[in-house]
C-alpha cells in the first residue's frame, strides 16, 4: 500500500503506461483523450512531472479505471464479497441494499468484476455472466486486472458461461455482449489438462457432471448452468424495467 507522497510519486508513472497498454493506447491517443501534448503523458510516465489531482481523475475515466488504480495500484481494488454484492445489486439483482451511494457508481464494473473473482462467493459468483452481458467493459482492462491477481482461468470460465448465455433469446436481445466476450475469452489462457482443478472454494458435489464449459476451464465449482441463467435473466430484467 501506498503511504507517503513520495511513493506515489515515483510509482504514478508506472500505473499509468501499464493501464494505458492495457487499454490499447499510445501516448498520443491518450493525450488526445484529455486535450494535452503527448510529451506531457510521456513526462508523466517519466516521472518528470507529477499530475495535478484533476489531470489524475481525467486520466482515470480516459482509460477506465478508479482514481485509485492509478494511485495506489492494484491494492485499491480489493473491496470483498459484500462490497460486490452491494455493486451487483445496485445494477439490479434483488436485494438492493437501501440508503446512501450506490457504491457501483464508484468502481468500474472490471474492478467489480476481477474482485469477485479473487473473493468468490457464490451469490456473488453466479450473477457475474449476467453482469458481464449487461454492462459494457473493456476486455483488456477486465483481463489486465485479472491477470495481476492470479485468477485468469476464473475470468475465461465466467466469460465463456456468459458466451453460452448469449442462446438465451431474452438475454441476448437486452445484452448484445457477444463481440467484448469472445475478445475476453482469446485473451484468457486456458488451462493445461493436467492442471489441478479450481473449485473457486466451493467443489462440485458431483464432479463427473459438470457442464464442458466448465471442464474446458479445469473449474469444478459447485453450480449449475441454470442458476447462471436464472441470474442472468433477474438482472436483464431489472436493468430493462430501470431504464424504461
Amino acid at each position: 500500500m501506498v503511504t507517503t507522497i513520495s511513493q506515489w510519486q515515483a510509482g504514478f508513472g508506472e500505473r499509468l503506461r501499464r493501464h494505458r497498454k492495457l487499454a490499447g493506447w499510445n501516448q498520443e491517443a491518450l493525450a488526445r483523450s484529455l486535450s494535452v501534448d503527448r510529451s506531457l503523458i510521456s513526462r508523466w510516465e517519466s516521472g518528470s512531472r507529477e499530475p495535478g489531482l484533476w489531470e489524475v481523475v481525467r486520466a482515470a475515466r480516459a482509460l477506465g479505471v478508479t482514481v485509485s488504480a492509478l494511485v495506489v495500484g492494484s491494492e485499491g481494488l480489493v473491496g470483498g464479497g459484500e462490497v460486490v454484492w452491494r455493486e451487483i445489486a445496485a445494477r439490479g439483482a434483488p436485494f438492493l441494499a437501501a440508503g446512501g451511494t450506490p457504491l457501483w457508481a464508484l468502481r468500474p464494473v472490471q474492478d467489480s468484476v476481477a474482485d469477485a473473482l479473487l473473493h468468490p462467493e457464490p451469490r456473488v459468483i453466479d450473477h457475474l455472466p449476467g453482469l458481464l452481458l449487461i454492462e459494457d467493459f473493456p476486455p483488456r482492462a477486465l483481463w489486465g486486472l485479472c491477470a495481476d491477481w492470479g485468477v485468469e482461468r476464473r475470468l475465461g470460465w465466467i466469460a465463456d458461461v456468459a458466451l453460452g448465455l448469449t442462446r438465451e433469446g431474452g438475454i441476448a436481445r437486452r445484452a448484445p455482449r457477444t463481440r467484448a466476450l469472445l475478445d475476453l475469452v482469446a485473451l484468457c489462457a486456458r488451462p493445461n489438462p493436467d492442471e489441478a482443478p479450481d473449485s473457486l472454494g466451493f467443489p462440485a458435489s458431483e464432479p463427473g457432471a459438470l457442464p464442458p464449459v466448465f471442464k474446458r476451464w479445469r473449474i469444478s465449482y459447485d453450480g449449475e448452468l441454470e442458476r447462471f441463467a436464472v441470474a442472468a435473466r433477474e438482472l436483464a430484467e431489472r436493468q430493462g424495467g430501470r431504464t424504461r
